[in-house]
């Protein structure tokens, strides 16, 4: 299995369409439950002015617009960071938003955001997510497919190359 952390700055965006595919592939957008979705973006990508939902709708789009059948699973950070009724607040504006929406489909846990904290996980929220991973990589279309020798080798090749060994 790869996985693949896209940089969430906006300067890394053209990239991104090249590694999207429809095929073998599950996605998960992370966003941080300690920001307002209705905040702007901060930092370096202050300046597109998009507000915390509009840039997560933003990546649920790309990955619609390359991949309208995969999997998508929403995952919010931080929950035990922010006061329950301000998590629930927050939740109610991004469910909301996704109805509608032409990703809306592919969300997984029921159009649900998946609310997780990497401090505190007494209620197992991690194995829930880790299951829900588990079961959409086996309805992947091509998952267990036999994979030509040849393209094992390039990635052997890739990743070789990738950490400097030779």
């Amino acid at each position: 299995m790869t996985l693949f952390d896209f940089a969430g700055q906006r300067m890394y965006y053209q990239m991104h369409h090249i590694f999207i595919t429809p095929r073998l592939s599950i996605y998960i957008v992370v966003f941080s439950l300690e920001q307002d979705p209705d905040a702007a973006l901060q930092g370096e990508d202050a300046e597109c002015g998009l507000t915390q939902l509009e840039n997560l709708h933003f990546w649920l789009n790309s990955i619609h617009a390359q991949a309208p059948d995969a999997p998508i699973l929403v995952v919010g950070t931080h929950r035990a960071s922010v006061a329950e009724d301000i998590v629930e607040s927050r939740l109610a504006v991004i469910h909301e938003s996704f109805a509608g929406a032409p990703f809306a489909e592919q969300i997984r846990n029921d159009g649900r955001v998946f609310c997780v904290d990497n401090q505190v996980d007494e209620d197992g929220r991690f194995d829930q997510l880790r299951e829900q991973i588990a079961t959409e990589q086996d309805h992947l279309r091509d998952f267990k497919r036999a994979v030509r020798l040849r393209w094992l080798r390039f990635l052997d090749v890739v990743e070789d190359k990738e950490f400097g060994e030779e």
